[in-house]
């Protein structure tokens, strides 16, 4: 079981490392912070939820200040991606 979920969330932050990598390289779209905050509120919201599940209490907590955080930049920067 251990090994299953090990590989598993090794895929994710695999998968997630290079969607973020991408997002934050993209230098032609205005607002490449605003999205890179909004997947990490999006994902660290499903892994909250998922730590919760499974009773990892305290990594939930931590992940679901990591979502606070990467909305609360969200909604602080304008539509262009800078600080409005």
């Amino acid at each position: 079981m251990f090994c299953s979920v090990y590989f598993y969330f090794n895929t994710i932050n695999a998968v997630l490392s290079r969607r973020i990598k991408c997002m934050a390289d993209n230098h032609d779209e205005p607002n490449g912070q605003t999205a890179v905050a909004s997947y990490v509120a999006s994902i660290s919201n499903d892994l909250a939820a998922m730590s919760r599940r499974t009773g990892l209490d305290t990594l939930g907590y931590l992940l679901e200040m990591v979502r606070l955080e990467a909305e609360s930049l969200t909604r602080h920067n304008g539509p262009n991606g800078r600080r409005s």
